[in-house]
């Protein structure tokens, strides 16, 4: 009995020290998970903090002040601007009276653009200092030799003056070095020069913008259009003229020819109510009206800023109906200016121009859209068929205008005479 209870006593013992070791154990393994996470924490709010001081440090810095004024811009481009295309767009496709055009696929640019605007030296620079700036001018299928009558300009805004918050941004327009108007080619290096007055006193980062406007013109824009008689047409039926009578003709093909230029135009036909070709010609008591549309649409990113000219040529037998367009109007502005080369020639009223001049500066001769459309009454002599069942005749249009590219821009961060100048790399 003795011996048992001895047994009894060691077995409890064990597993009294056991369960004691067991719970030792898992304390220890405890505080060695809590030690691990504070440690974790520690680290996160130690590196948080270091990208905090990090980015306190670069937003104060030139190059820190520059990308957040040019972030600004970025965000404009990259949201507003599309959405504004976007909805344009939208109002475009939904609106009538818009006559198209065909692309010319190797040529899907043409003209004179401005690819960068950009400082000549460091982007970090000591204010009371003169600073210039070089425009980068890129030419787009246009003869080597070729030169434009052009209009550069350039400013930067400034928020504050003599310590105080300006309501309004005040303008600081650079001088353009030859001239501000020039005749500009291939090797031209127009250079926009903030003077030393213009930077005293100044410190930050400021964006700075640069553009040009030039003269161009959109020429030898032309469409083929079809006509036939009355009694053919009411023959055909439902027959498609064009394949009746075995011509390859496309859609595509009844349309003007776009080149890239910053303008485009379209030309578009018809007769009897409907928008299409063959226009259909009646004679006697039979009267069939007969329209010719016109859309002016702006195809780049910049600004049409004046009209100049534009010139409607018209084949001998057609001609404008001066008794349904009624005097010169914004929905059919032409006058007529003679005949050259058989062919009867419209151009602006001078009241016109002057009105499109009035709705180009106030932003409203392309409205919510990016285009504009004429539309006008014609008188065809049904003699131009000549006992012909279909002839082909053409129609031409140029126009000549000034237009601005788009802005571009760069910042610059100029530093006070209180701060100490740190060049840095770019």
């Amino acid at each position: 009995m003795g011996l048992l209870r001895a047994s009894k006593r060691e077995s409890l013992m064990y597993n009294i020290l056991n369960k004691r070791g067991e719970s030792l154990s898992g304390d220890t393994s405890s505080k060695g998970a809590d030690t691990k996470k504070i440690l974790s924490i520690t680290a996160l709010i130690i590196g948080f903090l270091v990208l905090i001081a990090f980015g306190a440090g670069f937003l104060f810095s030139e190059s820190g002040q520059r990308s957040t004024a040019e972030a600004s811009e970025l965000f404009k481009e990259v949201t507003i601007d599309p959405i504004s295309d976007f909805f344009s767009g939208i109002f475009s496709a939904g609106a009538g009276d818009y006559f198209d055009y065909s692309t010319n696929s190797s040529s899907k640019k043409m003209g004179i653009d401005l690819s960068d605007f950009r400082v000549l030296s460091s982007q970090t620079l000591p204010a009371g200092y003169a600073m210039d700036f070089i425009y980068d001018i890129e030419y787009f299928n246009v003869p080597r030799d070729s030169t434009y009558d052009a209009e550069f300009d350039c400013y930067f805004n400034i928020t504050q003056k003599d310590d105080h918050v300006l309501e309004i941004p005040e303008k600081i327009d650079g001088e353009i070095i030859p001239s501000s108007l020039l005749t500009i080619r291939r090797d031209s290096q127009p250079v926009c020069r903030f003077s030393s007055e213009q930077t005293t006193d100044l410190n930050g980062a400021y964006v700075v913008y640069g553009s040009f406007a030039f003269d161009y013109s959109t020429e030898d824009v032309t469409i083929p259009v079809y006509f036939i008689s009355g009694e053919l047409s009411d023959s055909l039926g439902d027959q498609d003229f064009f394949d009746d009578y075995g011509l390859d003709v496309s859609a595509s093909d009844l349309r003007t020819t776009y080149n890239g230029e910053p303008m485009s135009i379209g030309i578009g036909v018809g007769g009897e109510g409907k928008e299409e070709q063959p226009v259909v010609i009646r004679s006697g008591d039979v009267i069939s009206y007969n329209t010719i549309g016109i859309t002016l649409r702006n195809e780049w990113n910049g600004d049409l800023q004046e009209f100049y000219d534009f010139t409607l040529s018209l084949p001998d037998g057609i001609e404008l109906d001066d008794q349904l367009n009624g005097a010169p109007s914004p929905s059919c502005p032409f006058i007529f200016t003679g005949v050259e080369n058989r062919y009867n020639t419209y151009k602006l009223d001078d009241s016109m121009v002057d009105l499109f001049d009035y709705y180009l500066n106030s932003g409203e001769f392309f409205g919510k859209s990016d285009y504009h459309s004429f539309q006008c009454w014609l008188y065809i002599d049904p003699e131009i068929l000549s006992d012909k069942p279909y002839v082909v005749k053409e129609y031409k249009a140029e126009a000549s205008y000034k237009y601005k590219v788009d802005e571009k821009y760069t910042s610059i961060s100029l530093v006070g005479t209180d701060d100490s100048l740190i060049v840095e790399g770019i």
